[in-house]
């Protein structure tokens, strides 16, 4: 019998994404994405637009929890750190 298809988990997703970009460029990334959302929130709330400022709550919720449970993530925490620290000495 065909096996079924099983969605991956948020943690084999975080995982793929680290290893690919590492854990400082997928942070950079959902925090990119969750700025975007704000943005779109705000346009909305500022335009009286209750619809579009809705429409981006999930996918907010959604990167900041990735983002929360990639900085959680011991194995992570050490290149994030290492990478706030570097930038922070410099400049």
């Amino acid at each position: 019998m065909a096996d079924l298809y099983k969605p991956i988990s948020r943690q084999e997703a975080l995982t793929a994404l680290v290893n690919k970009f590492g854990a400082v460029e997928t942070a950079r990334y959902f925090l990119n994405d969750a700025l975007s959302d704000l943005q779109t929130l705000e346009v909305g709330l500022a335009e009286n637009n209750p619809l579009r400022a809705a429409s981006v709550c999930e996918s907010l919720h959604s990167t900041i929890t990735n983002l929360r449970v990639l900085l959680d993530n011991k194995d992570y925490r050490p290149s994030i750190e290492k990478a706030v620290k570097s930038k922070l000495s410099n400049g």
